[in-house]
């Protein structure tokens, strides 16, 4: 299920992140940023992340945001998948 990020997906994003062995530290640090922003301002319009849940825990991240001055178009900052779930389709989904 793909769902808005929330506060209790804080600790086990970092550990998804984490296990990936994809992202360094300061790259992680860098999306514990861009999540806390998502969390502590939701009137923001900058960053949108989803997640999705597996029994309700995380096993997939999508962040996202508008481009500035253009129309439709967006970034993707983030995505990742916990590596016991890759091959499951959930970063196609999240990407949809």
């Amino acid at each position: 299920m793909i769902r808005p990020l929330a506060a209790h997906d804080r600790v086990p994003l970092r550990e998804l992140l984490a296990a990936t062995a994809s992202f360094t530290i300061p790259e992680i640090e860098v999306a514990e940023e861009l999540i806390d922003v998502v969390l502590s301002r939701p009137e923001q319009r900058d960053y949108y992340a989803f997640v999705y849940s597996i029994d309700g825990r995380p096993a997939g991240l999508l962040i996202i945001g508008p481009v500035p001055a253009t129309v439709g178009t967006w970034h993707l900052y983030w995505i990742a998948v916990h590596p016991a779930r890759h091959g499951t389709g959930i970063a196609t989904a999240l990407a949809a």
